[in-house]
């Protein structure tokens, strides 16, 4: 049965766009759905390394404001310095590799026989994987370091064997090594852009002599088809990542308060929304932890908080305020901000040095680093503000309340007038904030 060009490149593109990103080869369903379409020959093979572009743009569109951010900290931001090199360090072994072997690879195995093997050994391996206990201690792709990166690379160069998932590969080999599912998901995805960019562009170079003008049309028919149906693929994954380290797929209505800097869970506005909890014989659905000065170190027992009790909702003053903001975008929570941090690093770096927590009295050290820490979680703009809630007064003698004003547009926003940085009229709002988190 012969096929009309523009459907090949349709259903190959929707092929490329719904595997690339799940721990299944997209490689290998390519070659396999090639073969059944009758469109394996070289320009065939081509085409299924070229159509990546699309499924690889619509992961950067997705993550576009991230990626911005990053570039932009390049001359001077040490996390996006440090994530970038990263990148570059788990891009290496594949490269090598791919250039060292690719030729004799693509000779040898590029067949189904070879696919379909690997399919079913991929397969118990990820069951394999997926049974043993994971030990964190990697909670955010912020904390990996060279030699992680290296690690990973070499997962993801497993791949070169064709049935066998670039991002599984690396998911897999993230977990073995340590990372949070999470945190293996996301590198992967960021990976996979430096990646499957070099290998198209590499392939158009070398395959140029079989590129037609008469064939446009069927390119950008897969072009378009890898893009949507990768960008909902992508959009689907990250839901579904964020359910599962929300609530271990069962949907809780929890609340994790999040104090502001040098305070505590000792604060009036913890003790009281704690206090009236249970009262209400909600006590079991509240926490509120002592974090740490390190804003990663801070982050990383939220993260581990969120995935072990199944948070719903966090409610953050101030300092807090600012690490919610972080939470909720990551893990599509809601989040209620109190006279919150707009940016924090900004508002903090006058604060570099000696410390003394305010309950507690002990002494702690609030570094150059912590400052940087802050700067590579801000959140610049919503993608949700539904979900947030804005608590403000406007005498708040710490922080400019129309700065919180003008980042949480299109939030719900309770601004009210007087008051201080404590956020006076905080005992009113106790009811309804148990009600937004959907505890009423």
């Amino acid at each position: 049965m012969d096929f009309h060009p523009l459907l090949q490149a349709l259903i190959l593109g929707l092929v490329e766009g719904f595997t690339e990103f799940l721990p299944v080869s997209s490689t290998g369903h390519l070659i396999l759905a090639g073969d059944l379409l009758h469109f394996n020959d070289e320009k065939g093979k081509l085409f299924e390394i070229v159509i990546q572009s699309g499924a690889i743009f619509a992961l950067c569109w997705e993550y576009r404001e991230r990626i911005v951010r990053v570039i932009r900290g390049l001359p001077n931001d040490r996390a996006a310095q440090r994530f970038t090199l990263n990148l570059a360090v788990a891009f290496m072994p594949l490269a090598v590799l791919g250039l060292l072997f690719g030729k004799a690879i693509k000779a040898n195995l590029f067949n189904p026989v070879t696919v379909a093997t690997t399919f079913i050994l991929g397969g118990f391996i990820i069951l394999w994987a997926e049974r043993r206990e994971h030990r964190i201690r990697v909670d955010n792709v912020e904390d990996l370091d060279l030699i992680d990166a290296f690690k990973l690379g070499l997962a993801q160069a497993c791949a070169l064997i064709p049935g066998t998932s670039r991002s599984g590969a690396t998911i897999i080999g993230g977990l073995l090594f340590g990372l949070s599912r999470r945190a293996a998901t996301e590198f992967s995805f960021f990976l996979a852009i430096p990646t499957l960019l070099a290998a198209t562009a590499y392939q158009l170079y070398k395959e140029r002599h079989l590129l037609a003008l008469d064939d446009l049309g069927m390119w950008i028919v897969g072009f378009v088809a890898a893009f949507v149906s990768a960008f909902f693929c992508v959009r689907w994954l990250l839901r579904a990542g964020d359910l599962a380290v929300r609530t271990g797929g069962l949907e809780q209505s929890l609340i994790l308060y999040l104090h502001g800097f040098t305070s505590g869970p000792q604060s009036h506005k913890a003790q009281a929304l704690g206090a009236r909890m249970r009262e209400r014989g909600l006590g079991e659905k509240f926490i509120g932890p002592q974090l740490p000065a390190s804003p990663r170190e801070a982050i990383a027992l939220a993260t581990k908080l969120i995935a072990d009790h199944g948070v719903s909702t966090v409610v953050g003053s101030s300092l807090g305020g600012y690490y919610a903001t972080y939470l909720a975008e990551t893990f599509d929570l809601k989040a209620v901000l109190v006279n919150p941090a707009v940016v924090a690093h900004l508002s903090l770096k006058d604060f570099v040095g000696p410390q003394r927590w305010l309950y507690s009295g002990e002494s702690f050290d609030f570094t150059r680093d912590h400052v940087e820490q802050l700067r590579a979680i801000e959140i610049s703009v919503l993608s949700k503000p539904q979900r947030f809630w804005l608590l403000a007064e406007e005498g708040d003698e710490t922080l400019d309340y129309r700065h919180a004003v003008s980042r949480y547009t299109g939030a719900r926003q309770t601004v009210l007038p007087g008051g201080d940085h404590s956020f006076t009229r905080w005992d009113d709002y106790l009811d309804p904030i148990i009600s937004f988190a959907g505890l009423a």
